[in-house]
């Protein structure tokens, strides 16, 4: 940024996309659901728009290479076919939810899924 006015720019315009943002759930739950749909069905151009906005582009290539490494399908059967551990943290509007193997163990997955006021939707922060 060259000028403070640019900064206050870039937030308007931050701000702006998302109240337009249409991609997540009303609940953190809802918002793993619709990730793990266009998951399973390849799309993960769709699947990275559950993430927040910052983070969708580099997602959507971190997915690619996860379709390909095998990471994705592995990601599916944590999601699947193993346990859950979910962590509210209520000043934050935040949750994580990690999903460990069948004898509630790791390694496995964890998603930071986050309010967004300006939407009124549960987004994927991180993975």
């Amino acid at each position: 940024f060259t000028s403070q006015q640019d900064v206050l720019d870039y937030f308007e315009q931050y701000k702006q996309a998302q109240n337009k943002d249409i991609y997540g759930g009303k609940t953190p739950e809802e918002t793993l659901s619709l990730f793990v749909d266009a998951l399973k069905k390849g799309d993960v151009k769709l699947a990275s728009k559950y993430f927040v906005l910052d983070k969708q582009k580099e997602m959507e290539n971190g997915l690619k290479q996860g379709m390909e490494s095998g990471g994705v399908k592995q990601l599916l059967e944590f999601y699947l076919f193993n346990k859950k551990n979910v962590t509210k943290f209520n000043d934050l509007d935040m949750y994580e939810i990690e999903y460990l193997d069948q004898n509630g163990k790791g390694p496995g997955f964890l998603f930071r899924v986050v309010f967004v006021k300006e939407s009124k939707l549960w987004k994927i922060e991180s993975l």
